[in-house]
């Protein structure tokens, strides 16, 4: 079983986690929404994936128990287009990849048009089962109500936990 912890807005997460219900029963994904109220709840459990998707605001427990999660993560997954300050990754080994609009970003954009977008994987990521993931440009189709950045993150998924 692979717990992965979404930082972001509830309807972000409900998008995400809805778009991957399949994979999540077949797969034995467990995909948990660590907002300021759970997060203490689930500071204990072994995370393989950690995706930040929203600015984390400055509250010293709320970021004491992020950092401890990510103590024991394999991924942290984040948005590049938004500001994240005082998380601390001293002693932290883990594989971060970042997605977004920026053109640095691990995932980006490349081309967005009404019903499809192009992604851009530009460095070589590692799956959960240690197959390397090589760069290159997928098309994606999209819905019109669909947002950019849930496709972002359920494109990482899939090819993380290669579904």
């Amino acid at each position: 079983m692979h717990f992965i912890g979404i930082i972001s807005e509830e309807k972000e997460y409900k998008n995400i986690k809805n778009e991957l219900k399949e994979s999540i029963t077949s797969q034995k994904l467990n995909i948990i929404n660590l907002n300021e109220q759970t997060i203490k709840n689930y500071s204990n459990i072994k995370f393989s994936s950690i995706i930040i998707c929203k600015e984390i605001k400055n509250q010293e427990t709320y970021l004491e128990n992020l950092n401890k999660i990510l103590k024991n993560a394999k991924y942290l997954i984040i948005n590049s287009d938004i500001k994240i300050e005082n998380l601390k990754f001293e002693n932290i080994l883990l594989k971060i990849i970042t997605y977004g609009f920026n053109q640095k970003a691990t995932l980006t954009i490349t081309s967005v048009k009404e019903e499809e977008i192009l992604i851009d994987l530009q460095r070589e990521i590692i799956s959960i089962t240690g197959k390397k993931i090589e760069t290159g440009e997928t098309k994606i189709q999209i819905e019109k109500q669909a947002k950019i950045y849930d496709t972002l993150i359920i494109f990482l998924i899939k090819t993380i936990y290669e579904l």
